[in-house]
């Protein structure tokens, strides 16, 4: 693997290639790795196919956020409320992607408001 990955460009990043392989193997190839995105998922959050993945702005968040980050990662959302009425629609997308996020991994902690 490390001979053939030399001479491809970009490479391949080897310890994430083995930890997917890992994770797949544990699942009996029954489910996708945590920070992985079924086509069901990514359809929900506005990727189509034919599409970049990464052309959606909720994939981007979702994948720094459940992969490239490491934690532990606690996000406050102080007022909610407030910031619902001013970001409009893209509040429940985001808020969708966060809880999602929270989902995926155990060291990922979101508080809404005043929540401990």
């Amino acid at each position: 693997m490390h001979a053939l990955n030399q001479r491809l460009s970009p490479g391949i990043d080897e310890e994430e290639l083995v930890s997917v392989l890992r994770s797949l193997a544990a699942s009996g190839n029954r489910e996708l790795p945590p920070n992985f995105v079924t086509k069901g998922q990514a359809t929900k959050r506005g990727w189509r196919p034919g599409r970049d993945l990464w052309e959606v702005p909720d994939l981007r968040l979702w994948d720094v956020l459940s992969a490239d980050i490491e934690g532990p990662i606690e996000v406050v959302w102080k007022d909610p409320d407030s910031s619902r009425i001013g970001v409009g629609g893209d509040f429940d997308r985001i808020l969708a992607v966060l809880k999602s996020v929270e989902k995926t991994r155990k060291d990922f902690r979101l508080r809404l408001g005043q929540e401990r």
